[in-house]
């Protein structure tokens, strides 16, 4: 899936730290605002159009990537 390794490369760009569980929410990621807009920043420029709200609302990472996928 190229939207999953899309976000395992921005989140290791931003954070220094590999994404390996992706049944977790952003909250639980241990990212500050600054982080998280970084990521956004990454995903965006990589060509996928999210919003902050997505990621804010997705249940865990899998859902995020789905939208993700469906935002390409």
């Amino acid at each position: 899936m190229q939207a999953r390794k899309v976000l395992e490369q921005e989140f290791r760009v931003v954070t220094g730290r590999e994404l390996t569980d992706m049944t977790v929410d952003v909250f639980e990621l241990g990212l500050d605002s600054l982080g998280i807009l970084s990521l956004l920043g990454g995903l965006r420029e990589a060509g996928y159009n999210v919003s902050l709200d997505d990621l804010l609302s997705a249940a865990s990472m899998n859902e995020f990537v789905a939208m993700m996928a469906n935002a390409e």
